[in-house]
């Protein structure tokens, strides 16, 4: 059913969306491992070097007494100590790197590193102390210390190497994963969809056809519809026979020019037309004469006044003219005078 095809098509997306997130996931994790390792390794190979500064700086220290040396030394006891503490400390050690460091609490790395700063430290103290420990750092500092700097430093490397080797098989069963999952989707959801859309499609055209014919009908229908309501809304307004607008018409057009008067000087004129002894027109020669003075009335009557001036018939023989005027009576006599010459 080409209804419950949205289930399919949402299962799909889901699982691609799944995948999506688990390769996603795992280019993080291999990111985030991989800038850990590399931190790491930089940090040890770094310590190997910040413990030859820290005893060429002893040893100058001692000889020269140079503040530049003093300067030059502590901080770089600070830095190798700082390095220590975040590399002994850091969040998930591995068990060969918590060996490495704390299998003899006498003679381990941490052990061992921190003999050599507190010795180091001592250096900057001065006197006979500073000269025995710098003999005790240069005992350790120029062979044990280093060898076994170097020795954290290829725990790292191996470590890094391992993680390497699991994030590329992670990566390669996410791969084959996806490519499995794809081609299951397009056999089973894909495939199946596309024949049932295409059906839907075909039946769906004819029915476009059926529609097309009803929806031209309906707008024939509609055009009719709307002529007709058109004229049913001039007959509402207008007179039938002489065409003018009638007295509904003419009550709603006076209420629009009121709202729209402005200041005091605006106003409204009206002229109200009478014809006399048109009921003996009608008595002696017929209503179809009557009807014809009718209409051209009406016709003087449009062509006599002003475009913006509205023209009404309101009775059988009455008429009324409504114009913008300002007060000037004057204004609206000439315009009766006009109407009577021409009628």
């Amino acid at each position: 059913d080409p209804r419950r095809l949205w289930k399919r098509y949402v299962f799909a997306l889901a699982l691609i969306l799944g995948l999506l997130v688990v390769s996603h996931g795992a280019s993080y994790y291999a990111t985030s491992i991989s800038r850990s390792d590399a931190k790491l390794i930089n940090d040890s190979g770094r310590q190997r070097m910040l413990s030859q500064r820290i005893l060429y700086f002893s040893q100058a220290y001692v000889q020269k007494r140079s503040q530049s040396d003093l300067k030059s030394l502590t901080q770089s006891i600070n830095e190798f100590e700082a390095t220590h503490s975040k590399l002994i400390s850091q969040t998930g050690i591995s068990p060969a790197a918590r060996q490495h460091y704390f299998r003899d609490p006498n003679n381990g790395v941490d052990a061992m590193v921190r003999r050599f700063i507190a010795d180091a430290r001592t250096v900057l103290i001065g006197g006979e102390v500073s000269t025995a420990a710098l003999e005790r750092m240069q005992l350790i500092g120029t062979n044990v210390l280093l060898a076994r700097l170097d020795q954290s430093v290829t725990i790292y490397e191996a470590e890094a190497q391992n993680n390497i080797e699991a994030i590329s098989i992670v990566q390669e069963f996410s791969f084959f994963a996806a490519i499995a999952t794809l081609l299951l989707e397009g056999m089973f959801i894909f495939w199946p969809a596309h024949v049932a859309s295409k059906r839907a499609i075909n039946k769906l055209h004819a029915q476009t056809k059926q529609l097309e014919t009803a929806h031209k009908a309906e707008q024939e229908r509609s055009a009719e519809l709307n002529s007709l309501r058109f004229a049913a809304e001039q007959e509402a307004l207008h007179d039938a026979l002489t065409g003018l607008a009638n007295r509904r018409h003419l009550e709603a057009e006076l209420r629009r020019r009121c709202d729209a008067l402005g200041d005091a000087s605006d106003g409204i004129g009206i002229i109200h037309v009478d014809l006399d002894r048109f009921k003996q027109i009608n008595d002696s020669l017929g209503h179809a004469a009557g009807d014809f003075v009718l209409q051209s009335v009406a016709d003087v009557l449009k062509a006599t006044v002003r475009n913006d001036d509205f023209v009404s018939r309101v009775g059988g023989d009455e008429f009324v003219i409504v114009t913008n005027s300002d007060g000037d009576r004057e204004t609206l006599e000439a315009i009766a005078g006009r109407i009577i010459a021409e009628l």
